[in-house]
């Protein structure tokens, strides 16, 4: 697995640091950068609509998991 789609240990998260993260999330998909995928089946084999770049989905804990599928070219 490459060092982008492993999950990190770190310490219990502060407020503001979980605020931001929720933050990044909600910009990301108003901006229609990413969507929401189900990872019951393989992602990678269906394309991104135009415009996103990533997608998320939820670990077996129900967190959020973000991942750059591809880089924007403008």
């Amino acid at each position: 697995m490459s060092a982008a789609g492993r999950a990190v240990e770190t310490a219990e998260q502060t407020a503001a640091e979980v605020e931001a993260a929720e933050k990044f999330i909600a910009d990301l998909i108003a901006r229609g950068e990413a969507v929401e995928v189900d990872r019951k089946r393989d992602a990678t084999e269906e394309p991104l609509p135009p415009g996103a770049t990533h997608e998320i989905h939820r670990d077996d804990k129900g967190e959020p998991v973000v991942r750059r599928r591809r880089y924007s070219a403008f």
